[in-house]
């Protein structure tokens, strides 16, 4: 197994639609020492890279991408997240920290989103115009993360244990989102 992860890789990047090519390649992760896992998970994002014509600078403006690209990139991101998932399973106290951090940070920015849908909501309710027409209007409120420059990665100690180039595929993962359907 240890020869053909980058075989598994490649079926993947073939064909995005392969199941039995993907689940080899999470039964070999799971069984793999943390080296070789680095190894994996840089073979991925190296591949993202070169789809995606990687740019040191975080600088450019994504291209558009064809469908084809598309669902290639769909497909090595969720392998890359789910290497991540795997190294993950055992985190370490200050792992389990940043993430309490981040899921509180996340709620309370969740509770404001929902407190300005609500009041939003409230002002169009007393609205004289919107009285007669309330079925037209929807209101709908939602957290997202947008992508500023370095910083907008929360960096550990220990981010070299995962060999992840998590600035650039933060980065990547942002604008692919946000360039169409993601």
């Amino acid at each position: 197994m240890k020869e053909n992860w980058i075989q598994l890789i490649d079926t993947i990047e073939k064909d995005p639609f392969e199941t039995e090519a993907f689940f080899a390649l999470m039964d070999y992760v799971g069984e793999a020492s943390d080296d070789d896992k680095r190894r994996v998970v840089q073979e991925v994002e190296r591949r993202i890279k070169m789809i995606a014509r990687y740019d040191a600078d975080k600088s450019f403006r994504f291209r558009k991408f064809s469908e084809q690209e598309r669902e290639v990139l769909d497909s090595l991101w969720s392998t890359r997240v789910k290497i991540l998932n795997v190294m993950m399973l055992n985190p370490t106290e200050e792992e389990i920290e940043r993430l309490g951090h981040q899921n509180d940070k996340l709620r309370e920015l969740s509770k404001d989103a929902f407190a300005q849908g609500r009041n939003l909501w409230k002002s169009l309710l007393h609205s004289p115009s919107l009285m007669a027409n309330e079925d037209y209007y929807d209101v709908e409120e939602h957290v997202d993360f947008s992508w500023n420059d370095e910083d907008s990665v929360l960096k550990m100690d220990n981010d070299d244990y995962y060999g992840s180039d998590f600035e650039y595929m933060l980065h990547f993962h942002c604008n692919f989102r946000d360039s169409g359907r993601y």
